[in-house]
């Protein structure tokens, strides 16, 4: 008998019981049907679990997009550090270009990101039904206050 299954403690009185009856008849082939039938699920709990993988999808979304966002800093504060940009400006790039151009490459970058995870929660039959209008309008927002935020950190 598994004593680990949740079942158990019901079971071994039955089965107790039915050894008691063999050794009591006399009949080795004696033995009686234990049926266990278990309660539905209850909407507590189902609600419970949908909420349990509510959370682990925000928890891994948050952390996949910080980590973008901070590639997109980072970027940007490299470019400052290093003289990328007054490099091209010395060589006559307009700056209208030079921020227009990032804007695009980082917008590019983070929609990509953000089909690949509408993709996957359409794939996975989660029905969230819209998110994608929340992941779709967020890099229009969260790219340009990086670059505003960029400013706080020193450069060279």
């Amino acid at each position: 008998m598994n004593s680990t299954c949740a079942d158990c403690p019901v079971l071994f009185p039955q089965f107790m019981y039915d050894s008691i009856l063999k050794v009591a008849t006399k009949d080795k082939n004696f033995s009686f049907k234990t049926r266990n039938t278990p309660f539905p699920i209850t909407n507590a709990v189902r609600k419970r679990k949908v909420e349990g993988i509510t959370m682990i999808v925000i928890f891994m979304t948050a952390i996949a997009y910080s980590m973008l966002v901070t590639s997109i800093v980072g970027l940007a504060v490299s470019e400052r550090v290093d003289g990328h940009k007054h490099m091209q400006l010395i060589s006559g790039l307009k700056m209208s270009a030079y921020w227009v151009g990032n804007f695009l490459v980082d917008l590019i970058k983070m929609e990509v990101v953000v089909l690949a995870t509408c993709t996957t929660f359409w794939v996975c039959e989660m029905d969230y039904s819209t998110a994608w209008i929340t992941f779709t309008v967020f890099p229009l927002a969260i790219i340009p206050s990086t670059y505003v935020l960029s400013f706080l950190f020193e450069s060279v």
